[in-house]
This record gives C-alpha cells, structure tokens and sequence, in this order.
C-alpha cells in the first residue's frame, strides 16, 4: 500500500512539474514585452490556476516522447490555436492548412523600427541555415499592427528582406487579430495614448476631409506598437512545442526545427 502510495506521489508531481513548465514558459513570453498589462497577468494566473486543477483531479496526459530542444519547452504540448487571416497575397491561410509541416510562428509589424527588423534578420538565417530543409517549413508572420499592415505593405515588407518565397505575413483588421494575438499571449499597445486615443476614433475607410482631418489622420499613422515578438515552433501534428524569446539563436532553432521535422 505504501510504495503504491509513493507511486502515485511522484506521477502526480511529475504532471505538475509538467504544467507549471508551460505556465513559466508562458510567463516568460508575456515578460518580454517592455510593457505588461493586467490582461497578460490574468493568463499567468489562470496557467497557475489550471496546475492547480490539474493536481487536485489527479489527471494525467498521455506520456510523450522526451526529445532535446534547445528553447523552452512546452510540455504539454498542446495543440496550437488555429487562426484565419490574409497573407501578403490576399489569400486566406489558416493554421490547419499548414499541416504536417514544422512552422515557425512570430509576431510583427512592418513600420516597427527595432525588434522587428532583428528578428526578421535572425530568422532569416534560420531559414537559410535550414537549406533544403527549409521546404518543410512554412515560416509565418502575424500583425500586431491592424491600422498599418495591408497586403501591400506586408508584400513589401517580405520582398525588402528578399523573404518572398516560403514565407508568410498575415494581416486583418483588429477583430480577427485580437483572439489570435490572446491565444498566443501576445499584448500589443501603442506606446502613446494620445495617438491611441486618435487611432481608435479614426474611420476605418474613410478618407481625410479638410486639412485638419489630414493632420489628424497623418499624425495617428506615426506611433509605434510595443509588443512581444516570440518565435513558436509548432510540430506537424499541430502542437505546439516550444518557444524562444528574442535575441534569438538561429543555429540553435534550426536544431529544434530539425528535431521535429524528425519526429520529435
């Protein structure tokens, strides 16, 4: 009765430590922002909160194979959220098309003046030090920028960084971003409230009428957009597996890449 006892003592402190892995992990993408909100401590709290579930019901997931990757581990590998956007062509992209191949997944915008063009630049050697490899990947940027990031601007963006081919930006308006940015634990904000303010009062499609209305409209397009900017690997079963925060390591992703186009 005693060794069972102990028996179920250490398989109910490894799921645990299992969650409160992904719950640190998550964590930790939210605190990379220079800015956190108490939306972005909310999901903290509710990953603490479902460790906590979790132990108290005594559940346990299917064991899964232990595999070395370099960034943090996500370990109970859920399955990555799905999303429905436009990619730089006008085509609609979700993430179930994507299926059965490795994808490499952040989060950026295209007037961004600092972390955007390193992280572009790091996964750029990513994608060139996969080599043929790469075929199996689909690299896939989402907008933390829905008044700025068009089709066009985001085709530009790519063909700046010669990034065209095998690649993805996706945009939308903020309804469609919003979910898809809570889900990945992304909190973007624009980093002056009194261009947020002239942002969000700004008609959707209508075109400035009257040289104040065009001061106006020139103004809310000149701010920039505090945001998070992780790198979510996600396995070809949909899982997502692990996550790097900037500054990346791009021999270190293309590890990790390879190891899960291997079946890890």
């Amino acid at each position: 009765m005693n060794r069972n006892l102990s028996i179920r003592h250490i398989q109910v402190g490894a799921v645990l430590g299992l969650v409160m892995d992904a719950a640190m992990a998550r964590f930790r993408v939210v605190l990379a922002s220079r800015w956190m909100s108490s939306s972005s401590l909310g999901l903290v709290r509710v990953a603490a909160v479902a460790a906590a579930l979790l132990l108290s019901s005594g559940g346990c997931g299917a064991d899964e194979q232990e595999v070395e990757l370099n960034g943090t581990v996500l370990k109970d590998a859920e399955s990555a959220p799905n999303f429905s956007l436009s990619n730089q062509l006008g085509q609609t992209v979700t993430l179930d098309s994507l299926g059965g191949r490795v994808v490499a997944l952040t989060f950026l915008y295209t007037n961004c003046p600092s972390v955007c063009p390193i992280v572009t630049s790091q996964l750029r050697e990513v994608y060139e030090g996969l080599g043929t490899d790469a075929e199996l990947v689909e690299f896939v940027v989402i907008s933390v920028d829905p008044e700025r990031d068009t089709a066009e601007a985001a085709r530009a963006y790519l063909d700046r960084w010669k990034l065209s081919d095998g690649w993805g930006f996706l945009v939308g308006n903020r309804a469609d971003l919003e979910p898809v940015w809570k889900s990945y634990y992304i909190d973007p904000a624009i980093d002056d409230p009194d261009t947020a303010a002239l942002v969000s009062r700004a008609p959707a499609s209508a075109a400035p009428s009257g040289a104040i209305d065009a001061l106006r409209s020139e103004i809310a397009q000149r701010f920039d957009v505090i945001h998070s900017a992780p790198v979510y690997l996600i396995d070809p079963d949909g899982r997502r597996r692990v996550v790097f925060t900037p500054p990346l390591d791009a021999p270190e992703i293309v590890e990790d890449i390879r190891a899960l186009l291997g079946g890890g």
